[in-house]
């Protein structure tokens, strides 16, 4: 992973609806008019220009050229949990060799805990510690799906879930893929 959990590795724009300008009112002011809305325009909300974006109309699936790994970052819009074809953000990019096309599982991360026998052997101190931060034995993790990759920039992407392992599968962000 290129990223530290902190940073910040973009902003992502919610599309409201798009308009055009009909009439220049005054030098710092002009008229809009809204084409199409898709949510309540409010009167803080930004205006950008528009930008044509386009997404390869053929994909090819392919496993990663290097070996990585990174989390799923976020969802596109306001749901808390994503699944079988639904957009997630990952924290993988060109700066990290991940291109468009690219498949990867997506793991439930593992638990942590302490095992008796390891807990009979410490001192009553540390046995204590282990039973409040289960910290010492990691089970391993859990494939509970696919992602491919269809919109890369240079430090995330965006990537669809393909499949996942039970029906109604879901995944939480901070996920790792």
């Amino acid at each position: 992973m290129s990223t530290a959990e902190e940073e910040v590795l973009g902003l992502e724009t919610e599309y409201l609806g798009f308009g055009s300008i009909v009439e220049n009112v005054a030098s710092d002011m002009r008229k809009l008019l809204v084409n199409n809305g898709t949510k309540t325009i409010r009167v803080s909300d930004r205006l950008l220009t528009r930008e044509e974006s386009s997404i390869d109309a053929t994909i090819f699936p392919t496993e990663p050229s290097v070996d990585i790994s990174g989390q799923i970052a976020a969802f596109l819009g306001e749901v808390s949990f994503a699944s079988q074809l639904d957009t997630v953000v990952i924290n993988l990019g060109n700066e990290d060799n991940f291109v468009a096309g690219d498949i990867l599982s997506i793991q439930e991360e593992g638990t942590r805990m302490t095992d008796e026998d390891e807990r009979s052997r410490m001192p009553f101190r540390c046995r204590m510690c282990t039973l409040f931060n289960q910290d010492k034995l990691t089970i391993p993790c859990n494939d509970v799906g696919t992602l491919l990759a269809y919109k890369t920039f240079d430090r995330l992407s965006y990537a669809v879930i393909l499949s996942s392992t039970e029906p109604g599968c879901i995944c939480r962000a901070g996920s790792r893929c």
